[in-house]
């Protein structure tokens, strides 16, 4: 009896073990498959976050490849404009190189154009000098005329006896201090206003060097002005000026 009632306790010993341990089995499972469908879930989570940077990047690329093709496409244009505006530079050089040069003949031309205008005035002045001449000879009596009267020649004192020519009262210009002697001289037409008429006139008065015009003074200059019956023309020609230039070279 007794080993019956050992063996009905084994027995029941044995179920109480069993359902305690399939109750611990069930708990154990069922936080087992809370976790991982926990885990899943994170997972799951995770695998989205995965998935939308993925679509961020993916988008990100495909937006930098529209960039650099944009950058590809500014960078053709930019070199087709580098060549464009490098071909205008050049003829825009060539144009100045040109323009220069016409510059160059422009200027030429305009000296050119100055000495004959000079040329031109000096031609004017000669022609009114000799037309004042023909006039003056025109209304003077002829050589013998009838009437008996004297020739304008015979009343001129001997030049022996007169002052000498472009003096006050026999007083020595200051230029003729500095007359070459005979033979020599300069060609004073180079000066602007002086012609072949007036360089014999400035000759006649002992005046053929650039070094006698350069060291006029004033009372100089207003003798000569007077002597060639054109006042103020050696300040407004600018004779002296001139002079002294050619001195200097």
């Amino acid at each position: 009896m007794e080993i019956l009632w050992l063996i009905i306790g084994f027995i029941i010993g044995l179920l109480v073990a069993w359902f305690y341990l399939d109750a611990r089995y069930k708990r154990q499972s069922a936080e087992r498959e809370a976790e991982l469908l926990q885990n899943s879930r994170q997972a799951e989570a995770a695998l989205e976050r995965e998935r939308d940077a993925h679509n961020t990047a993916k988008q990100r690329i495909t937006e930098l490849e529209s960039q650099h093709t944009e950058l590809e496409t500014q960078h053709t244009l930019s070199r087709e404009e580098t060549a464009s505006l490098t071909a205008e530079l050049k003829t825009s050089q060539e144009k100045l190189q040109q323009a220069e040069a016409a510059g160059g003949a422009s200027r030429d031309l305009q000296e050119r154009l100055r000495q004959r205008d000079g040329q031109i005035k000096q031609l004017e002045a000669d022609l009114a000098e000799c037309r004042a001449k023909a006039a003056s000879a025109a209304s003077a009596p002829a050589t013998g005329a009838a009437g008996g009267t004297t020739p304008a020649y015979a009343a001129s004192p001997p030049a022996s006896s007169a002052p000498a020519a472009g003096t006050a009262g026999g007083t020595t210009p200051a230029y003729a201090a500095t007359a070459p002697a005979s033979g020599g001289g300069d060609d004073l037409t180079k000066i602007k206003g002086i012609g072949q008429v007036l360089k014999g006139k400035l000759n006649r008065l002992g005046i053929t060097t650039f070094k006698q015009i350069a060291e006029f003074t004033e009372a100089d200059i207003e003798r000569v002005n007077a002597e060639l019956d054109f006042p103020g023309r050696i300040e407004r020609e600018r004779w002296v000026e001139q002079a002294r230039d050619f001195v200097r070279r």
